[in-house]
């Protein structure tokens, strides 16, 4: 019998949960520098970040604009695995759902560079470079997950995303919230409570179900 969360993972094209059991090993891993940890803890989390970048550029932002960003966002992404990379000795791990926080961080950083860029009417903002030979972040091209496969693949996969974006943006800030550190970033309920600042992880859970997933279930009917 499927767990009551399944669902709402596969509507959310988000890992399955016990894909974030092992998010502290990993983070082990790294230290003791096996080569392949950073890779898995990057895809781990890179579904999360590829919705926010996608829901930041839909929200707000005009045509013109928005065609910019399009046309960037996995080079933003690029940038972001990048710089999470060379700060993995700032992070502190306070469960999986602070991975995803941290990152949130830093993408919504470099989103803010790139608009503010073009927004003063520059081509291109500058890059940071991708660590040299020594320093590799372990991860293989291709960066993003359905890359690999065929552009009918690709295109599909990018489409799904796009509409679980849709229905993201249209939510409340703090629906949004809990869905995302929750689904995307693996948090338990005491993370969430203490992420979102709530009464109790009973409180946050309640929201959760009563009010945030329902809520999710209409949008996506409507994206």
């Amino acid at each position: 019998m499927e767990g009551k969360e399944e669902r709402p993972h596969r509507a959310l094209l988000a890992p399955a949960p016990e894909q974030f059991q092992e998010t502290e090993l990993l983070l082990q891993d790294l230290k003791e520098g096996r080569a392949d940890a950073f890779e898995r803890l990057w895809r781990r989390f890179l579904p999360g970040l590829q919705v926010l970048v996608n829901g930041r550029i839909r929200r707000g932002l005009g045509p013109g604009m928005r065609q910019h960003l399009e046309a960037e966002k996995e080079d933003i992404l690029q940038q972001v695995m990048i710089k999470a990379y060379r700060s993995l000795d700032t992070f502190t791990y306070r469960g999986p759902g602070s991975v995803l926080a941290w990152l949130t961080r830093i993408a919504e950083n470099e989103y803010k560079h790139r608009l503010e860029y073009w927004r003063a009417g520059r081509r291109a903002p500058a890059r940071e470079a991708a660590p040299p030979a020594g320093e590799t972040t372990g991860v293989r091209e291709p960066l993003l997950p359905g890359t690999g496969p065929g552009p009918a693949t690709r295109s599909d996969l990018a489409e799904k995303r796009e509409r679980v974006a849709r229905a993201l943006a249209g939510l409340e800030r703090r629906h949004q919230e809990i869905l995302y550190y929750r689904f995307f970033g693996g948090a338990s309920w005491q993370e969430l409570a203490r992420i979102l600042d709530a009464p109790s992880p009973d409180a946050v859970r309640m929201e959760c179900n009563g009010k945030a997933l329902p809520a999710l279930a209409a949008a996506l009917s409507r994206a």
